[in-house]
């Protein structure tokens, strides 16, 4: 699946989805693995000893040298989707 979503929707490529012969995966499919990674996600946060505050006595500092920088770039992508995104609800 990582194949197929990590292109996401090129603008250029409208006129060419004819010659998409790609094997589409079900709507079940893509739900089961999107269950799978946010668990894993959920997971990784909950338990991923670098995230560890301690009960709140040690704040974590997430900044480019920590572990687990890339996840927190994600939330930002994602973040950056639903903003762009919003203008089609208004």
């Amino acid at each position: 699946f990582e194949s197929i979503f990590e292109v996401g929707v090129d603008e250029m490529l409208w006129d060419d989805m004819h010659k998409n012969d790609m094997v589409w995966p079900t709507v079940r499919e893509v739900y089961e693995y999107r269950k799978d990674v946010y668990d894993t996600v959920v997971n990784a946060i909950m338990n991923h000893p670098s995230l560890d505050d301690k009960n709140g006595t040690e704040p974590v500092m997430v900044n480019q040298n920590h572990p687990m920088w890339a996840l927190f770039m994600g939330f930002e992508h994602e973040r950056i989707h639903l903003e762009t995104s919003s203008v089609l609800f208004r």
